[in-house]
């Protein structure tokens, strides 16, 4: 059993909502935000060292990027087409942990944003807003199979009682 547990949950979501000057219903969102609780735990169950560090970094990254200027700042760029995780890559850097843990958690991450893209394809479309799947660029029947491969090789079932393989699928990122 790792050292993220509820109580260490509404720890950072108490600290957080102070960082971000978050009123009571943006609190309550975030301390019912699974995704964001994924983020958050992922470094305490791969047992990263300075687990805290990188999941306050990578929560509070996540949560700028869903502000209106970090929106533009980490929005999707040609650049990030050659990789799924290019985008990602601030909130899921690890430098230590277990490696099956954090794939699996990268990954759904990435097929969040995947199925997003996918379900987003024609209002995108229509919008001029840039989309790789929509664009034809990625195709999601494939990456989202392979992405779903490597979730399945971890067996570490406290990563999926926080977020799951469905929720994922769903492509809600906020």
């Amino acid at each position: 059993m790792t050292q993220f547990d509820d109580k260490k949950w509404d720890d950072f979501v108490n600290k957080i909502s102070v960082v971000f000057n978050y009123g009571i219903a943006e609190k309550e969102w975030l301390s019912t935000n699974k995704l964001a609780k994924l983020i958050a735990a992922t470094p305490y169950i791969a047992e990263s060292r300075k687990a805290e560090i990188v999941s306050f970094s990578h929560l509070s990254l996540y949560l700028l990027s869903l502000t209106e200027i970090g929106k533009t700042i980490f929005v999707h760029r040609e650049i990030d087409n050659d990789n799924v995780f290019s985008r990602l890559h601030p909130v899921t850097h690890y430098t230590s942990g277990k490696r099956d843990v954090i794939d699996a958690s990268n990954s759904l991450l990435a097929l969040c944003m995947l199925s997003n893209y996918n379900k987003d394809r024609a209002h995108d479309l229509e919008r001029g807003k840039y989309n790789p799947v929509a664009l034809g660029i990625w195709d999601y029947n494939e990456m989202s199979e392979n992405l779903v491969t490597t979730i399945s090789k971890c067996q570490n079932n406290e990563l999926f009682e926080i977020y799951s393989i469905e929720e994922a699928r769903r492509g809600i990122w906020q």
